[in-house]
């Protein structure tokens, strides 16, 4: 580290927000994803709980929407399904099923 530079300041949503856009521009060449609706989910009903209780720990509603409010859990479903390998789906419902 540079003595003397000073770092900005950061907070969690600047940084999930940062993320998420990089995350975002690197799926832009992927086709759309369209959101599992009722019963044509990846996870299974309690794996879907689990994971959308997971995902507002990371960003609760405060004076903004948190992650259930943005539909973030219905994104990573849908992700899972039409996009990630079956070698990251089985991952994905491994680290679920710990919790």
């Amino acid at each position: 580290m540079i003595e003397g530079a000073s770092l900005p300041e950061v907070d969690r949503r600047s940084l999930l927000r940062t993320a998420i856009l990089l995350v975002g521009g690197s799926l832009a060449g992927v086709p759309s994803v369209s959101l599992a609706q009722g019963t044509d989910r990846f996870f299974t009903p309690a794996q879907f709980a689990i994971m959308s209780e997971m995902a507002e720990i990371i960003m609760p509603r405060t004076g903004s929407p948190g992650a259930k409010d943005a539909g973030v859990p219905e994104v990573l479903d849908a992700l899972m399904t039409n996009w990630a390998s079956p070698d990251r789906q089985d991952q994905f419902r491994a680290i679920v099923d710990e919790f």
